[in-house]
């Protein structure tokens, strides 16, 4: 059963990358209902996370809100730092969404205080999401980390690709949305 909550949550976070939320949203409530059922409780995060991100890009901050909280609260109590920084970027972009800021600049400073010993977030699902959180409500304030945050992240993706064929490093950068995001902007911003 672990193996099917696994390919549930994964099935439904492809299908958030293709802004099909119905069904991320349905394929996540047939993995939650398993994970809950055996006790997978990183699993739980990880679905709790994505349906945060369902809810975002439905334009419903109240259960976003929610979903991230849950999970952050699992997750904290988990200690699993590389989960929480998500949780936390979900959680930031809500509140400043909501225009409350001062919440969302802390989630954001937590999340700089991580990345500074952990940059790639490894073990995060979703690493360059975090990224690119943080950079979006740092640019928005004019906050100079903002160019450092962008900086970091494209180096990292990057990175990434060096082995990679042509084919895969366009697919890796292009059809990922917060790694076309950032690469955007940060074309954008060396035009500047």
């Amino acid at each position: 059963q672990i193996g099917q909550c696994v390919c549930l949550n994964n099935l439904g976070a492809v299908n958030i990358d293709l802004s099909l939320y119905d069904e991320a949203s349905s394929l996540l409530k047939k993995g939650l209902k398993i994970s809950r059922s055996v006790g997978a409780r990183t699993f739980e995060g990880w679905i709790l996370n994505n349906f945060g991100i369902v809810h975002w890009g439905k334009g419903n901050l109240a259960k976003a809100q929610t979903y991230y909280e849950e999970a952050l609260s699992l997750r904290r109590e988990l200690e699993m730092p590389y989960y929480v920084v998500e949780d936390l970027a979900g959680l930031a972009q809500v509140h400043w969404a909501k225009h409350e800021n001062e919440r969302a600049l802390a989630h954001v400073e937590e999340i700089l205080a991580y990345l500074v010993e952990n940059p790639e977030v490894e073990g995060a699902e979703r690493p360059f999401r975090v990224h690119l959180i943080c950079y979006q409500i740092l640019h928005e304030i004019d906050d100079p980390r903002a160019f450092s945050v962008l900086e970091r992240a494209c180096q990292l993706l990057l990175s990434y690709t060096e082995h990679m064929e042509i084919d895969e490093k366009y697919m890796f950068l292009e059809n990922v949305p917060a790694h076309r995001d950032l690469m955007t902007a940060w074309q954008t911003n060396q035009r500047s």
